[in-house]
């Protein structure tokens, strides 16, 4: 691996564009699936939808669109799983290292 791909802050980079691509794509695809949705209705949806609150207020009308929120829920949970972790190595590695400082001075 090289060093971009090890650091921490590249990869959290990659799963921040891929959550915006992740966004856009199904804003774009429930607009599509969902002709009654307005582009504004489709992103709400689309956020909702991935951050799995899901207020009910815009459903899926046909089983295609039924199957497509379902494979996007899975995607979309597994990236903000990635994301927070690798927010939290982030963070831990830093203050690890940061103590370490501190002990070495002392």
């Amino acid at each position: 691996m090289t060093d971009r791909q090890t650091n921490p802050l590249y990869n959290i980079r990659v799963i921040v564009l891929t959550l915006v691509l992740l966004i856009v794509g199904g804003t774009a695809l429930f607009h599509y699936l969902e002709p009654e949705f307005t582009l504004i209705q489709s992103f709400y949806f689309t956020v909702t939808t991935m951050t799995t609150v899901g207020y009910g207020d815009l459903t899926p009308s046909n089983d295609v669109t039924r199957l497509a929120v379902s494979l996007y829920i899975l995607c979309a949970v597994t990236l903000y799983v990635s994301l927070i972790t690798h927010f939290g190595t982030h963070y831990l590695e830093y203050h690890h290292r940061r103590a370490e400082r501190k002990r070495q001075k002392s």
